[in-house]
């Protein structure tokens, strides 16, 4: 039977993005009311909240992957029903691990859980993306920038900025060392960079890879390494 709802664990990496993107773009005509999200430069950012995650978490303020879903789990029943009744797909994302298994063991077969995993080699690669991109986000005005930030941007230069958030950020262990998640189906960053495994993971979610998805993919991976 197939799932009503993708679940996907996610990570403050915002190249961990990369299958949510892509399976959003694969299921795109059975997904239902899912959010948009688009390349920019090298990152995948959020274009446009969607109504699936407007409608279970009203408060803008409570990020849907951050959320306590003891709390919206009336609010989420009652887009999964709708979702079933028009044989759509919920497609989502939640930092937390708890959260993850909390939702597996109310849904049971109706969803299916995925896990993005990287093993220690990775970390000063990853940490590196989370640097980059929170500076992406500084200076296009996405968040907060206080007054230090600006001190920064004003007297350092690209490679020296990723190079200070990057230390910070390690020493606030602000992401792990390594990440092996044991849900219903497992993917390994180091996969991302090749299509071909992409395509096969989807083959054995047994959905399908539109031809977009490979133009997404390879429109991704043409700039990581620019």
């Amino acid at each position: 039977m197939s799932p009503t709802i993708y679940l996907i664990k996610t990570h403050k990496i915002n190249l961990s993005n990369l299958f949510l993107l892509l399976l959003l773009e694969n299921l795109k005509d059975f997904s239902f009311n899912a959010c948009e999200y688009t390349l920019q430069n090298k990152f995948i950012v959020l274009e446009k909240l969607g109504n699936f995650a407007q409608s279970v978490i009203p408060d803008p303020k409570n990020n849907l992957r951050f959320a306590n879903w003891k709390d919206y789990l009336d609010l989420l029943n009652q887009q999964v029903s709708i979702a079933q009744a028009q044989n759509k797909k919920i497609i989502f994302g939640s930092h937390h691990d708890d959260q993850i298994d909390f939702l597996k063991n109310h849904y049971k077969d109706e969803i299916t859980t995925i896990g993005i995993n990287y093993t220690d080699n990775l970390y000063f690669k990853l940490l590196q993306n989370v640097a980059e991109f929170h500076l992406f986000q500084l200076k296009n005005q996405q968040i907060a920038i206080n007054n230090y930030d600006r001190h920064l941007l004003n007297t350092k230069s690209d490679l020296e900025l990723v190079e200070y958030y990057s230390i910070e950020f390690d020493k606030l262990n602000l992401i792990p060392i390594t990440y092996q998640s044991q849900f219903d189906y497992n993917i390994s960053i180091d996969d991302f960079y090749n299509f071909d495994s992409i395509k096969k993971h989807f083959g054995n979610l047994n959905i399908s890879t539109v031809d977009n998805s490979y133009y997404l993919w390879k429109k991704w991976n043409n700039v990581q390494f620019a």
